[in-house]
């Protein structure tokens, strides 16, 4: 298999089987952080999420000053920061402090959000979500060129010249916007971020998606940018036992999932349906309840485009990802009531046994070991 087109991630999150308490869950967090980098794993990766039992981790920038402090070097990333939940200020402040304080690549991922009760209790106007977004981007930017800078835009205003502090290292600050269809891929690229892809969707989707982004990257006249992809990940000996568990904990998962969506009484999907800015997100909601199914078509069909099997299966899988376009994949085995064990597990198997046959930095890690 070729080597090196694609750097290999981790996701980590305060997940672990059903019925642990937050402060064994966020233990669980730094465990797999800590296996993550001592794997040698070049990124950590988490999602953002308040109220449920979904993705619990309000503010990812302030565990990652935890862990950037135990884990000197490892590159931190967001699967999203929700913009339209922060001032805009505050966040590109925090950022800039992150630059200072740890000297790690921050790998950013952006976006506007969908979960409804999050905008009600964070008192931001769901339906100003597109504009919310843009501007509170284009003040970040703005702001993490560490100059004295003014704005005037429909939600945010900054009438004054004012510097954040302390001054950023913007050079480590990589944006990534991410995307759902062409359309999506086309703003992601407009924006000049690089792309965040997902393993909800079937394989021509990504495909579609990434040579879409690919081409109007080309046609804005800029260089290539990185294509990254979430891949759930649980190894076995076998891929019967692999698919087994992995129902399972899909299933545990999109439970999960569509409780927090449709968490207080929101019907979550008529209520994105109601507006043309969230009408593909609205689609995709409807079929979260048919992964949720155990025994349901897209269940298995979910499962057949995850790194859910044997050790020969997922390295079969990791190509296809790459031959689609991906070449920075991320290593999710954070699944919704997957044990702390069974992810450090899954996490080294795919260290010693997939990504070898991927990357030199793997495959000296392994001759020295």
């Amino acid at each position: 298999m070729p080597l090196d087109q694609a750097t290999f991630n981790f996701s980590a999150s305060a997940y672990d089987t059903l019925g642990k308490t937050d402060d064994e869950r966020y233990q669980t967090f730094i465990d797999v952080t800590e296996a993550g980098y001592r794997l040698g794993f070049e990124t950590v990766w988490m999602a953002e999420h308040n109220f449920t039992d979904y993705y619990p981790i309000p503010s990812p920038l302030l565990a990652y000053a935890y862990v950037a402090s135990r884990f000197p070097g490892l590159g931190l990333g967001t699967c999203v920061l929700v913009t339209p939940w922060y001032d805009p200020i505050r966040l590109a402040s925090e950022i800039s402090m992150l630059t200072v304080l740890t000297g790690a690549p921050l790998h950013l991922g952006v976006g506007r959000g969908t979960a409804p009760i999050e905008y009600e209790i964070y008192r931001a106007d769901m339906r100003k979500s597109v504009t919310l977004f843009r501007e509170g981007m284009e003040v970040i930017q703005l702001a993490l060129k560490g100059e004295p800078f003014t704005y005037d835009g429909e939600e945010y205003k900054v009438s004054k010249p004012i510097q954040i502090r302390p001054h950023p290292h913007p050079e480590l600050v990589n944006f990534y916007g991410a995307v759902i269809d062409p359309k999506s891929t086309e703003k992601v690229a407009n924006l000049g971020f690089n792309m965040l892809g997902s393993s909800w969707f079937p394989f021509e989707v990504g495909q579609s998606n990434t040579a879409n982004f690919d081409n109007k990257v080309a046609e804005l006249g800029g260089s290539p940018r990185q294509k990254a992809v979430w891949v759930n990940t649980l190894i076995r000996d076998s891929d019967e036992e692999a698919v087994e568990a992995g129902r399972h904990h899909v299933s545990e998962f999109f439970k999960n999932s569509v409780a927090h969506y449709e968490h207080g009484g929101w019907d979550t999907s008529d209520y994105l349906q109601d507006d043309p800015n969230f009408a593909a997100t609205g689609k995709i909601f409807s079929g979260l309840k048919g992964f949720a199914d155990i025994n349901s078509e897209a269940n298995e069909k979910f499962i057949q485009r995850q790194f859910i099997g044997s050790p020969q299966t997922v390295r079969e899988r990791v190509q296809k990802y790459i031959d689609i376009g991906y070449d920075r994949i991320i290593v999710q085995v954070d699944l919704h009531s997957v044990s702390r064990e069974d992810q450090i597990r899954s996490l080294t198997r795919f260290a010693e046994e997939v990504a070898p046959e991927f990357s030199t930095t793997f495959q000296r890690r392994m001759a020295a070991v």
